[in-house]
This record gives C-alpha cells, structure tokens and sequence, in this order.
C-alpha cells in the first residue's frame, strides 16, 4: 500500500497534525538542522507531537559547504540524541544548496558518518537538476541504494502512481526513486503554508530505513561492515 509523507520545516509552524493525517498522510519529515550552524528550534516539538499522534518519522540535514560531511554529520547526531532517536526514525539527507553546494567528499563523509550511526542506510534527496552539474559521475548509489526527489519533469501536483515513469531516476547511480517528491501545496484547513508531499510506494523502503518491519513493527538489524 501507497504511504504518504509530508516535509515540516519553520514555514510550517502551526500547521494542525490531526488535519494533515486525515488528509491521508502517515508520515513526517522534519528539518533539524542545516550546515553547522542552524537547528531548527520547533523540531524537538513536532517529533513529540507527530510521535504522539501515530506518524512514522524521519528527520532530514540540510547539507552544504559550511564544514566537512563528519563535523555536519556530528551536529546532526547530538540533535538527533537530544530529540529522542535515531530507533524507529529514518533520516534525509537533503543535498541540492546552489549557494553553498557540498562537494562529493563532504555527502560522502556525511552519509557514511550518518549510516554508522543510525545502523541502517539513509535516503539521499537530490534532483537530476542537481546532482550531475554538482558531482558528475561520482555513484551515489553505491553509498547508500535511497534516492528521494521530485520526478525528472518537476513537479506533477498529485500523485501519478505507482506504475508511473515518474518514479525513474537514472542520475547518480540510481535507476529508481525509493520515495517521490510529488507536489508542494497547501493541505486544507491544516495552515503551515505551502507543505512538500511525497509518496513511498513500497513499504520495505521505510522498513530498511527505520530498522522496523511494516507488517510487524518488529525492529530488525540489516547493517553491513563498511569495506
């Protein structure tokens, strides 16, 4: 079964969790940090509420040049501690900043440095826009096997399905999306602005990154020793 999510940010402070949820989403992710230098004061408050009320949850780093991939990774980590994971959650890694553009070792070293700690892969969002003007042919999948953007054409404004080409990455390694960016719009009655929604057509992808089996809940230990 098709799962929806929805990203939360500063722009969507206010926005009504029991409205989003009726309006079909199940899941959350939610910005904590940027570079170094910012976190997001209202992450700590929308995990506990969107733990409370059922979602499944998903923090995200938005990552650039302002320090190396393991000082950014590290930052990322004492804040995810603090809020009460990394168990159950899964985590972004949100790379397209055309101001401060990381470069190929700084998302090496933070995804690396992040999959140690979480134990389990994490999911890159990047567009096809992004990635090759920034790190040409460097494989990304090889790194982690996640990829999460909008569709190639943009944005589609609903959901096209599961069978659509939309869900074709071809960029960076990657053949497939694991989770599709698929509009940025207002969810009425909810507030918080305009709010990003994607798609998860197969629920093993958010079992692989949460360590938690969709059928069961039961936690499950998938990870690898780094070669």
């Amino acid at each position: 079964m098709t799962d929806y999510l929805v990203d939360l940010a500063s722009y969507q402070t206010g926005i009504n969790l029991d409205v989003v949820k009726s309006a079909g989403f199940s899941k959350v992710n939610i910005k904590i940090s940027q570079g170094n230098w910012y976190s997001w004061s209202g992450a700590p408050t929308y995990i506990d509420l969107a733990t409370q009320k059922g979602f499944g949850i998903s923090t995200f780093h938005w990552l650039d040049n302002s320090a190396s991939g393991l000082v950014q990774a590290k930052y990322a980590q004492n804040l995810i501690r603090q809020y009460g994971g990394p168990v159950g959650w899964a985590h972004q890694c949100d790379c397209e900043d055309t101001n401060k553009p990381a470069s190929w070792a700084i998302w090496r070293d933070y995804v690396n440095s992040m999959q140690d700690f979480f134990g389990r892969h994490i999911v890159n969002y990047t567009g096809d826009w992004w990635w090759p003007a920034h790190m040409g042919s460097n494989n990304g999948a090889a790194i982690t096997p996640h990829l999460w953007a909008a569709p190639n054409r943009g944005y589609t404004g609903s959901y096209t399905g599961d069978d659509s080409p939309d869900w074709i990455a071809n960029y960076g390694g990657w053949v497939n999306y694991a989770l599709l960016q698929y509009g940025v719009s207002a969810i009425a009655g909810a507030g918080g602005g305009q709010i990003s929604k994607s798609a998860i057509r197969d629920p093993e992808v958010w079992g692989a990154l949460t360590g938690v089996e969709a059928s069961s809940g039961t936690r499950t230990n998938d990870w690898w020793i780094w070669e």
